[in-house]
């Protein structure tokens, strides 16, 4: 979603102020946050989106998401 109309769009449409999101996800320490957040997805091994975590099993691809809940209820 790089398309500042599409995100405005989003946000509104599920009742949030769209301008509040968009000047905090402007600020230097949410920058900070998703710049520490991608050096540890990295570390991780994750390569790709959308990439899931339980514990430290790996899911990648909407497509595993049964795996997942397989993974979550063990």
């Amino acid at each position: 979603m790089s398309d500042a109309n599409e995100i405005t769009c989003g946000l509104n449409e599920a009742g949030l102020d769209a301008q509040v999101w968009l000047d905090q996800a402007d600020t230097g320490e949410v920058k900070e946050k998703l710049k520490l957040n991608t050096e540890a997805a990295v570390k991780r091994g994750l390569f790709g989106a959308p990439t899931m975590f339980v514990g430290n099993e790996m899911f990648f691809g909407q497509g595993r998401l049964d795996f997942v809940e397989e993974e979550v209820k063990k």
